[in-house]
């Protein structure tokens, strides 16, 4: 029986190490689409690009942030709540 607890402790610990590399991978992105899309939205704005209502709902959309996305905790999506 000492086996059979081993190999799932191993593998527990694994699964464990596997799920936090991925988050941190999945941080790294997100900061980086973030600095992307600010950086885009900057570029734009120095080359005049956004005038009037179309500057307005680029920065509104951006304002939300990238990050609006429903919680693993919610019940549903946003509109279902």
């Amino acid at each position: 029986m000492d086996r059979g607890e081993d190999a799932r402790a191993r593998e527990l610990s694994n699964l464990r190490l596997a799920l936090a590399t991925f988050a941190l991978h999945l941080d790294a992105f997100e900061m980086r689409a973030g600095d992307a899309a600010l950086a885009a939205l900057a570029a734009a704005k120095n080359q005049g690009e956004n005038h009037g209502s179309s500057q307005g709902k680029a920065q509104g959309k951006h304002d939300r942030g990238m990050r609006d996305w429903a919680s693993i905790r919610s019940p549903g999506s946003k509109s279902d709540t």
